[in-house]
Parts: C-alpha cells; structure tokens; sequence
C-alpha cells in the first residue's frame, strides 16, 4: 500500500509533475471545477480514479482537509547518507 496526498492543488501538481499515483479517490459530489481537470489528466494518463463519499475520505485523511480528493502514491524512496554521497561521486567522477 502506498502513501496519501490530500487536496485539489497538491494531487494537480503531482499530475504535471509525472508523480508516481498509482490511484485518485474524488468524492462523489464534488466533480465540479479542479476536480474535472483532475479527471482530464489522469484519464489521459490512464490512472485510475475511483469515485467515493465524503466518509471514506475523512477515513484515509485522517482528519486532514482533502477538499474531496485523495491520491494513492508511491511510497516514498529514503536514501541513506552513504547513498546520497555516493552518488554524487559517482556523477562527479565523470567530469574532467
């Protein structure tokens, strides 16, 4: 199971950005506005978006303001200290 983003904007962003949502929770009476241009590009994008009542948001959000919409993301990759500096010699070994 992944993490969550919560909120109209925050799920936009993350549509335009090529962010790794693998689903779209929109509540089933808000499709108006932001929430029809969140349909448009995930439909696009071919992420599936399922339609849910207020109750099952308020549920996976915590609490948390979602303004009717949800998304299912990847989790998030922690790279350790090491990681990160050997990378970075990695990219810099390369320059002459």
């Amino acid at each position: 199971m992944g993490e969550y983003i919560f909120g109209r904007n925050p799920v936009i962003e993350l549509l335009e950005q090529e962010g790794k949502i693998r689903k779209i929770f929109l509540e089933d009476k808000k499709l108006e506005g932001s929430a029809l241009k969140i349909i448009a590009i995930a439909k696009d994008k071919n992420i599936r978006i399922e339609k849910v009542n207020r109750k099952f948001l308020d549920k996976i959000s915590d609490g948390q303001n979602h303004q009717g919409v949800g998304a299912e993301v990847e989790n998030y990759k922690y790279y350790s200290l090491e990681e990160i500096i050997d990378s970075g010699a990695k990219k810099t070994s390369n320059i002459r």
